[in-house]
């Protein structure tokens, strides 16, 4: 039979006898107090199983029972490596020192007595064997669960003796090499530190692809306030309100929550097969990361770090994975201010205008097909020329393949940039910038408001403001 001590009854003596001791030195004369001696109550002492310097560690090995066997191997105080791996999968040397420290001065809760073979030592489910650098060698058997609580039995395999550990114990006796991982996907970007680019690719979609501006092109855009461009699919300002909040914040929060699986055999099953890919950098870090689906039944995305075969789930679901072009674009698709542009030529089926621009100490003065107009007029007939706003993203609907309407605008510094309108419908305009595929479309009234700004200067009259 498993002998167990009356643990319940002495701590309740103790008490009984620490309270009397209490009472006694409150009763007595200050200054003639002599020393209490209470019969039989001693300080409690740790049983220690195993007392091993750390500094005196070369390997620990994890052996036995059904779980995969792995070795520690000690360098030196601050230094531990899990022996065999190739490299690819990290190791956190923090979680391994913990489990080293606390295994080799792991202390019992309590000395049951003499191994009877009742106690699941004939076949253990684990074992834990240090070796020293002495070429001593310690090892714990680990038996079987106690009948009340979460710990176990434990002795060494140079004695009978058996002592019993409670459940922090039990857990550490129990590591397996993946609990030792290192799951961070990448390290904490401080809220100061910009991302200098972000690129989502997604499997039939467009690529989206940002950048950040310099710090003389943040300070030099007075009219738009935003740190970042698009890149791709198209170049254009991005929302610098829904960017932050949808995208740039978002990836910024990627945590991972648990190891899924290590070097998988099915990415197909955590959608990793053909996954997405989010690469971004900073001035000291460079990270891609491939997302696959969302996990079932509870929050969490599977993801990957590329060139590590280890799949984990993500603390929340990613979801800007889902983002479309027109959550994060600047919603003007063609947007100049007028100190860039000298010209904008209009074209239309059946007409021709121009309007040209100068801009001179903050005053805007202008001519329309080579007459001259007031500089409000002016001013307000290239607001409607440049404020066109993205109504949707292009999915490859129908569209005429002449445009309604062509603005092209002469810049300054000698380019030309061309904004074509066709026609998709009796509400929308596909937009094509510069002869590209278009990426948007535009709603009719703002064509057709640019369209009436013509005939209300052939009548000689005032070009609404849009504000």
């Amino acid at each position: 039979m498993k002998q167990f001590k009356p643990v319940i009854i002495t701590a309740v003596v103790l008490v009984i006898l620490a309270a009397a001791a209490l009472i006694t030195v409150k009763l007595l004369p200050e200054k003639e107090t002599p020393p209490i001696e209470i019969p039989g109550l001693e300080m409690s002492e740790t049983i220690e199983i195993l007392d091993i310097d750390l500094a005196d560690v070369k390997s620990v090995d994890f052996l036995g029972g059904s779980l995969s066997p792995f070795s520690l191997d000690m360098t030196n105080k601050t230094t531990a490596s899990v022996r065999g791996e190739d490299g690819l999968l990290p190791f956190d040397e923090t979680k391994m020192f913990s489990v080293i420290n606390y295994l080799s001065t792991l202390a019992a809760r309590e000395e049951i007595g003499t191994d009877d073979g009742n106690f699941g030592f004939e076949n253990p489910s684990r074992e834990v064997r240090f070796t020293l650098k002495n070429g001593e060698v310690q090892t714990l058997l680990v038996g079987d669960a106690l009948p009340v609580g979460e710990g176990v039995y434990v002795k060494r395999s140079d004695g009978d003796t058996v002592w019993s550990v409670g459940g922090m114990s039990r857990d550490f006796l129990f590591t397996v090499k993946e609990n030792l991982r290192n799951i961070e996907l990448f390290p904490e970007i401080p809220e100061e530190t910009p991302l200098s680019s972000v690129t989502l690719s997604r499997p039939g979609k467009k690529t989206v692809s940002l950048v950040r501006k310099t710090d003389k092109e943040i300070a030099e855009n007075k009219v738009i306030s935003t740190d970042y461009k698009i890149e791709s699919p198209v170049k254009a300002e991005t929302n610098p309100d829904t960017v932050k909040t949808l995208l740039l914040d978002k990836v910024r929060d990627i945590r991972a929550k648990s190891l899924v699986e290590d070097r998988p055999r099915d990415l197909a099953k955590y959608g990793l097969a053909s996954p997405s890919r989010l690469s971004f950098k900073t001035n000291k870090l460079s990270v891609t990361l491939l997302i696959g689906n969302d996990a079932d039944g509870g929050e969490g995305t599977y993801v990957m770090v590329e060139g590590i075969p280890s799949v984990l789930l993500t603390e929340k679901t990613i979801d800007f994975k889902n983002i479309s072009l027109s959550d994060i674009i600047f919603p003007l698709i063609w947007f100049y201010t007028a100190e860039e542009v000298s010209e904008i030529v209009y074209n239309l089926p059946d007409a021709h205008h121009t309007l040209s621009l100068s801009v001179s100490d903050n005053t805007l003065t202008g001519k329309y097909d080579g007459g001259e107009i007031s500089g409000e007029n002016a001013k307000n007939l290239f607001l409607h020329s440049v404020r066109f706003t993205a109504a949707g993203e292009f999915m490859g609907e129908k569209y005429e393949t002449t445009p309604a309407l062509t603005l092209t605008a002469r810049l300054k510094g000698g380019k030309t940039s061309t904004l074509s309108l066709h026609r998709m419908n009796e509400r929308q305009y596909a937009a094509s910038i510069d002869g590209k595929t278009p990426d948007f479309y535009v709603g009719v009234s703002e064509m057709e408001n640019l369209i009436s700004c013509f005939e209300i200067l052939k009548n000689g009259g005032d070009v609404p403001s849009l504000f």
